[in-house]
């Protein structure tokens, strides 16, 4: 099963263009799919006011990709 050592998934914008990744859901995914589709579509359409399910903060590519900058959730 294809998950990240922090056991949160992967999922937002990876080139900080119009590029989403989804991945890293532990065997989950086909579960939450439809959610994952859901949050992907707001942050491409701009609707801030429904409720994310993958923050950034956790949910990030940058997270792996770029460590050093990316925004970590305050302790």
């Amino acid at each position: 099963m294809g998950f990240t050592a922090g056991r949160y998934p992967l999922v937002g914008l990876i080139d900080g263009k119009r590029q989403y990744h989804i991945g890293g859901m532990g065997g989950s995914g086909t579960g939450v799919a439809v959610n994952v589709g859901r949050c992907v579509v707001n942050c491409i359409v701009g609707r801030p006011e429904d409720p994310d399910d993958y923050p950034p903060e956790y949910s990030a590519p940058s997270r792996l990709l770029d460590p050093a900058g990316h925004l970590w959730p305050e302790s």
